[in-house]
């Protein structure tokens, strides 16, 4: 029997890759133009003057306001170089352009792997942590990986926030906002079950007044939802990013005010080393410089809410 010649018909998409939203990240204090540097040094401000009612003991006493340094490393982030094919290249010509679909991929993971230590860093050291108090159910984990039972979001938790951040005298971002939060899905059905939480949103400016990626905007925050956001482990301390699940880790979400967060962050360089021919193909690869850090020594403007091991 001849051989039959077999075609290979190709579309001229590419299903793309999922990424979970970054666009929190924008709701920072920016240093992005001390980004050559290897640090960023930002100063905390000293003891604030004491003020006296009729003072009748002069002259005053004077005293010289120190400043507290609070530095931040910048980190080299760098993506695993892809291998192109020389015959991907050419699959290229019917109009599926593979090379630009890989070299966006790698700028959206190093954006990515930014959200994620951002978190982390803003995070690291933060002493309010406040459980959730609501009823039990069963854990939701990205990975599948924690087990059991947690306590859901009530809306005693959120007021909680809310107080901590009212009696620390936390500077808001504007007359009507708080400030940001962002929490992992799980969180999200708690939140819409919620009345006052769901009343808040619908009285809020419209989908058109708010940023992009915002969930809502309720209880005094803009609210985004991420995949995951921070995870406590069960003595409610901090997860290191990129450590391995538990099963008795906790989901949590970050509160903050944009007032006290640093973040400093390079544009993404993309590189492409053109055929190889020990390879039959091109190497592609991504690198960013990034840094982010509580912008106080004390962590003030940052709260943390962590759904309760049950």
């Amino acid at each position: 029997m001849a051989a039959e010649l077999l075609t290979r018909l190709f579309t001229n998409e590419i299903v793309p890759n999922l990424f979970p939203s970054t666009g929190f990240m924008t709701r920072a204090k920016r240093d992005d133009d001390k980004v050559n540097n290897n640090s960023v040094e930002l100063q905390n401000a000293g003891a604030v003057p004491t003020v006296e009612v009729n003072r009748n003991v002069l002259p005053a006493p004077i005293n010289q306001r120190t400043d507290v340094p609070h530095n931040y490393e910048m980190e080299e982030l760098t993506s695993d170089p892809t291998l192109l094919r020389n015959l991907e290249t050419l699959i290229e010509m019917g109009g599926m352009n593979k090379r630009a679909d890989i070299l966006k991929d790698h700028i959206l993971a190093i954006r990515e792997k930014m959200a994620k230590r951002a978190l982390v860093k803003w995070a690291t050291g933060v002493t309010v942590k406040i459980p959730t108090t609501g009823a039990t159910r069963a854990v939701e984990s990205k990975n599948g990986v924690q087990t059991g039972n947690r306590a859901s979001v009530a809306i005693a938790d959120l007021v909680s926030v809310q107080q901590i951040f009212h009696k620390t005298d936390v500077l808001p971002e504007n007359e009507d906002l708080m400030g940001v939060a962002v929490i992992p899905y799980s969180m999200k059905s708690d939140l819409l079950k919620i009345a006052q939480f769901t009343d808040s949103e619908k009285a809020g400016p419209g989908r058109n007044g708010l940023p992009s990626g915002v969930l809502a905007r309720a209880m005094g925050f803009d609210w985004y939802v991420r995949s995951e956001a921070i995870t406590l482990n069960t003595s409610d301390v901090l997860v290191a990013e990129g450590a391995a699940e538990a099963a008795s880790d906790q989901n949590a979400a970050v509160f903050y005010s944009p007032n006290y967060v640093r973040l400093a962050q390079g544009a993404t360089r993309v590189d492409v080393s053109e055929y190889r021919p020990e390879l039959y193909g091109h190497i592609m690869s991504g690198l960013a410089m990034f840094g982010a850090v509580a912008a106080r020594n004390d962590k003030k403007g940052i709260a943390i809410l962590f759904e309760n091991n049950i």
